[in-house]
């Protein structure tokens, strides 16, 4: 029952941040660069990130990370608008959708009284399809090619897994004005 509070908590927050930032996008620049390349790192996945801008203050972002043992497949809309009035540094807010293929298979030993062992191999290879959320902040250096960023990236899965909250990951990207 306290999972179920947290995550419709969680539900809550990530709507109301996704309002207030949509609505107060109107007449932003934050595009300080065309196309990123990189890699993302991340408590639960890691992998590479393609971020292209379709105008000035939203893009397209494809994330190919591994995790749990598997791949996750992400392409995201991310809108972006100025941080802090301060060029190059810049919020983002947007969702996609992921699938993701996982092999969570594992052993478990059972011991006897007389010493021996038997072992057992439990199958838990899945797939997941979801929707997912992201909120982050980025950083392009005026004096070299290169961003970084983190974002929050929250998932809500159809298949298997349920609400994934703590999906916290840092970029870092090549990125070619």
């Amino acid at each position: 029952m306290n999972k179920i509070v947290e995550n419709s908590y969680m539900k809550k927050i990530f709507t109301i941040l996704v309002l207030f930032l949509v609505f107060s996008t109107a007449g932003v620049k934050a595009q300080s660069y065309k196309t990123g390349f990189g890699l993302k790192l991340g408590d639960y996945s890691q992998g590479l990130t393609l971020k292209h801008f379709v105008k000035k203050n939203a893009a397209l972002e494809g994330i190919l990370s591994s995790r749990w043992h598997g791949v996750n497949i992400a392409g995201l809309y991310e809108v972006h608008g100025n941080a802090f009035n301060e060029p190059g540094f810049n919020w983002f807010i947007g969702g996609g959708a992921h699938a993701s293929f996982y092999d969570h298979g594992y052993y478990y030993f059972r011991g006897h009284y007389d010493g021996y062992y038997d072992s057992y191999y439990y199958d838990r290879s899945r797939a997941v399809i979801g929707v997912d959320g992201v909120l982050g902040l980025e950083y392009t250096f005026r004096s070299a090619p290169i961003n970084i960023g983190v974002d929050w990236k929250p998932e809500i899965n159809f298949i298997n897994n349920g609400f994934i909250a703590n999906d916290i990951m840092f970029a870092v990207r090549y990125a070619f004005k």
